[in-house]
């Protein structure tokens, strides 16, 4: 929009003419301290104009730093243009619009100074820092902030900074000092059956959340029976929440020098999944994979490299969905220690990224150490399939 600007089109001829006048400058001498000599601008223009030479330094020097001091004087007027003509461009174009979309961040550009505005929205507002959201703040007197500090919050890498809080957000913050007074809850979703549904609205939301028309009860349709009995049960579109329960059988691993988790059984089990999915007629742009750990994650894509087809971490997924999703727990030890799946922000992003089939591959002795994920294996048995693979 602001190319097709005169004035931004012009700016570009002056910086044209700016790339020129560096050419000519290049023939003539810079006036570097080997030949200035401690003689400033205005001394070597007034020693040039009377065509003589000082300290050393002769006059037929001297008259070409001045030429390269009088055309760099003229470089930065032709500049300072051009920037100004830029600038008006960019003016032009905010002020004949009603939106502007920006990153928090590009709010606090020098596109965007001196600029004010009626409202601002800013999107995806748990997943920024309360810093960051501070600059768009500035441009405006009415806020919105939309998010869900129930999924997961900022990406924070620095362990100093979380523990100082930087992944309290201030979405967060006004919430604690103000309540129900500012919140809107938004209850309507528009993405999964009310099976995959239910769960999370009442782990999570209170109860409150509701399907619209059309969403509630869509489920998954295929013309092509299963190859095996296990599939079918798996792939029973009358079950939309399905859990394989390994049982304690399918032990998890550490790689030598990694923190993170694998599950080499639970692997296979989900790429056993994925090509029935796809032999019976499933785009692989269809299907997710989810695990919470990056171990698992390379496993899997090194098992299915298939074109189109997602596997990610939870992370990855936020704000994501697909038609299938088939979640890995990874999590299987004696100890019962499921790690960082106790954050339960992972565990409502992971469930809620399918719309018509949710398949969870996992271990119920181990995951039933926490009571969330015991109302989950529960929820499953009442609502969908739980599958005894031991």
């Amino acid at each position: 929009m602001v190319e097709k600007k005169d004035k931004y089109q012009r700016s570009q001829e002056l910086w044209k003419k700016v790339g020129e006048i560096g050419n000519r400058q290049d023939k003539e001498t810079f006036p570097s301290g080997k030949w200035r000599r401690g003689m400033d601008n205005k001394k070597i223009k007034k020693l040039a104009k009377k065509e003589k030479g000082m300290r050393g330094v002769p006059a037929k020097k001297i008259k070409s730093m001045a030429k390269w001091i009088e055309l760099q004087e003229e470089k930065n007027k032709v500049a300072k243009k051009a920037e100004r003509l830029e600038q008006e461009a960019v003016d032009e174009v905010i002020e004949s619009v009603d939106v502007v979309c920006a990153t928090n961040s590009t709010a606090g550009s020098e596109l965007m100074e001196d600029k004010d505005f009626d409202v601002a929205v800013v999107d995806e507002a748990t997943q920024a820092t309360e810093p960051s959201c501070l600059i768009p703040i500035t441009h405006t007197k009415k806020v919105i902030m939309a998010g869900d500090h129930k999924q997961l919050p900022p990406t924070i890498l620095n362990q100093e900074a979380k523990e100082r809080g930087l992944e309290e957000t201030l979405f967060e913050r006004m919430l604690e000092v103000h309540s129900s007074d500012i919140k809107e809850m938004l209850e309507k979703q528009y993405r999964m059956n009310t099976d995959i549904m239910d769960f999370s609205s009442e782990e999570f939301y209170d109860g409150q959340l509701e399907a619209a028309d059309g969403v509630g009860g869509h489920k998954l349709r295929f013309s092509q029976e299963p190859s095996s009995e296990l599939m079918a049960e798996v792939l029973n579109p009358e079950d939309v929440v399905v859990f394989l329960d390994s049982k304690g059988n399918w032990p998890e691993r550490s790689r030598a020098g990694s923190n993170s988790k694998e599950n080499e059984k639970e692997a296979e089990m989900v790429e056993e999944i994925v090509e029935e999915c796809m032999d019976i007629g499933f785009n692989p742009a269809d299907i997710g994979v989810i695990s919470p750990y990056d171990d698992q994650v390379e496993l899997l894509n090194s098992k299915l490299d298939i074109k189109d087809l997602e596997i990610k971490t939870v992370d990855g997924f936020q704000g994501r969905e697909k038609e299938i999703i088939i979640l890995s727990f990874v999590r299987s030890n004696e100890g019962g220690n499921i790690g960082f799946l106790e954050d339960l922000r992972r565990l409502n992003v992971s469930i809620t990224r399918a719309r018509k089939k949710l398949i969870m591959v996992g271990d119920s002795t181990t995951l039933k150490k926490n009571e969330t994920y015991e109302r989950l294996i529960k929820y499953v048995e009442d609502r969908g399939k739980v599958i005894d693979l031991s």
